[in-house]
């Protein structure tokens, strides 16, 4: 499992997947965990206490691609592959629906996706199966 992103929910996510015995890598384009919060002295104390329970960093490391046929089997970050077959991007405070928009996923008038209560997206009023959102796009 690769967890995009090494802010707050990034982590929490990759400690929870960690304890329910996932092997989780965390990708993350700054050099440190945390970054809009702690000082790199600090940031480096917590990223070196979540590897000491088996969580992998990979740090300046822009992720450029998620890869697979009808599924994820890799992604790609700062030109090289990690695998994988959960990918979830964790990777900021403000809603991009860049993505949601071009794959036509319906947005409800807080700009944000309309979904099911099981955090399944809408396109043309019809569930959209096998695809599942949360956090601030929701």
């Amino acid at each position: 499992m690769v967890i995009g992103g090494a802010g707050v929910i990034g982590l929490e996510l990759a400690v929870s997947f960690k304890n329910m015995g996932k092997d989780v890598t965390v990708i993350e384009m700054m050099n440190q965990v945390i970054p809009r919060i702690a000082d790199k002295d600090m940031a480096d104390n917590i990223q070196a206490h979540l590897e000491s329970m088996g969580i992998k960093f990979v740090m300046k490391a822009p992720i450029q691609a998620v890869n697979g046929e009808g599924k994820v089997q890799s992604v790609t970050a700062d030109g090289k592959e990690y695998p994988c077959d959960v990918m979830i991007f964790a990777t900021g405070v403000r809603a991009n629906l860049d993505i949601p928009k071009a794959l036509g996923f319906d947005i409800g008038q807080l700009n944000a996706l309309i979904v099911a209560p099981t955090l399944q997206p809408y396109r043309r009023g019809r569930l959209v199966p096998d695809i599942y959102v949360a956090g601030d796009l929701v």
